[in-house]
């Protein structure tokens, strides 16, 4: 009995990969794939181990080996065909005609719902158009000195984050794609325990609203804490430009506190904050769902498929120069240094569904730096970095900060 079915579903499971896999005649040439891929699995023994360190270091592979190929390199994910674009054509076409997300997003739905970040494409243009007057205005309230204090329970922020590395590690177990069989599983159960721990923290009569301050939880305050420590980090490990960022600060705020006109002043700190989003992009690709066939400038994506935009890869891309590894501050502060192309910087997605708090974001990241500037200052040793990916590009070790006050 048992061997029957197990028999069916393999027999079934090579039909799909086969159909899946096959190209059509009509849609042109497709990009090479990355090497490795086994049968039935694809490239899935690459991510199997649900390790979100292992992750960064395959998905890097797989976008430098896109460098060698035009700027487009495919995987396949059991049944799933993925494509990874390094090339910045590309990303600006993909971005721009593709507004669904990629199958990823769905996985985060039960925590999110149909939010901003998640939602499908006719929610999040109904969606967008009445939060974005919102963002305008709680810019200015912050600024203004009329922000209240929204703290987060140490229990919501623990459950989150055990969300986080189950999504990532349910991304990479192909075979944990399908509801049925990953509500059976241990990640299923786990999923279920943390996802009643975040809806008891907050009650709301409106779903969407629920889901709109989740995603502003997710896609808000744990990226600009993120970008935060990276910038510290990368301050730390360069003393000369922090002091030139405390200078700065020293002198356009005197003993006065922080506003909206003299944090505009703060042009350095600006482009120090530039640097650390160009090189660690919180969000270090983008995924879009195919569903109609897409040409690029020298493949075709079959309808069917996912593309992930390589973020990372685009702001280490060539265009920026033989320094594009290094951190320049100053680039921020010479426009003939920055790349003219719409996606030689990404940090904000690329596209029609760029971040919406873009503007709050820059603001409130650097107010924030400023008051910590002003008072401490940073050691840190920024070649010790090890970073991962739970959803967003974290550090996985070597990101600790020594702080010493200022007198």
């Amino acid at each position: 009995m048992w061997l029957t079915v197990v028999i069916a579903i393999v027999a079934v499971w090579i039909l799909v990969v086969k159909l899946v896999s096959r190209p059509r005649a009509d849609e042109g040439p497709q990009p090479p794939q990355y090497p490795g891929a086994l049968p039935l699995i694809g490239h899935g023994h690459f991510f199997a181990s649900g390790d979100s360190v292992v992750l960064w270091d395959v998905m890097q592979r797989i976008s430098n080996y896109a460098d060698c190929f035009s700027g487009v390199a495919g995987v396949r994910l059991g049944p799933k065909q993925i494509y990874v674009i390094s090339d910045p054509d590309d990303s600006v076409t993909l971005s721009n005609a593709v507004l669904d997300k990629v199958f990823i997003y769905d996985l985060m739905k039960p925590f999110l719902g149909e939010g901003l970040l998640t939602g499908s494409v006719p929610i999040w243009k109904v969606h967008r158009k009445l939060l974005t007057p919102v963002f305008s205005q709680v810019s200015v309230d912050v600024m203004g000195g009329g922000q209240e204090d929204f703290g987060l329970s140490d229990d919501y922020i623990h459950a989150t984050e055990e969300i986080y590395n189950i999504l990532i590690q349910r991304f990479q177990k192909f075979w944990l794609h399908n509801d049925f069989i990953f509500n059976l599983s241990t990640l299923g159960k786990k999923q279920k325990k943390c996802l009643k721990e975040c809806s008891g923290k907050n009650c709301w009569y409106d779903h969407e609203i629920q889901d709109e301050i989740d995603t502003l939880i997710v896609a808000g305050h744990d990226t600009s804490a993120s970008t935060i420590l990276y910038t510290l980090i990368l301050l730390g490990s360069h003393p000369d430009i922090q002091e030139r960022a405390f200078e700065e600060i020293a002198e356009v705020l005197g003993d006065r506190d922080v506003d909206k006109l003299e944090i505009s002043k703060m042009v350095f700190l600006e482009a120090v904050l530039m640097e650390s989003m160009r090189l660690y992009p919180i969000g270090p690709f983008i995924g879009r769902n195919i569903a109609e066939s897409i040409k690029l400038k020298h493949y075709t994506l079959p309808a069917g498929s996912s593309a992930f935009i390589a973020i990372h890869a685009l702001h280490r891309h060539k265009m920026w120069g033989e320094d594009a590894e290094l951190f320049v501050p100053d680039r921020w502060l010479d426009k003939s240094r920055i790349p003219g192309h719409r996606a030689a910087f990404a940090a904000f997605s690329l596209g029609k569904r760029m971040c919406i708090g873009k503007n709050f974001a820059l603001l409130s990241m650097k107010t924030t730096l400023a008051h910590l500037i002003r008072s401490f200052r940073f050691k840190s040793d920024i070649s010790k970095l090890q970073l991962k990916v739970d959803i967003m590009l974290k550090p996985h070790a070597g990101h600790y900060i020594s702080v010493e006050r200022r007198t």
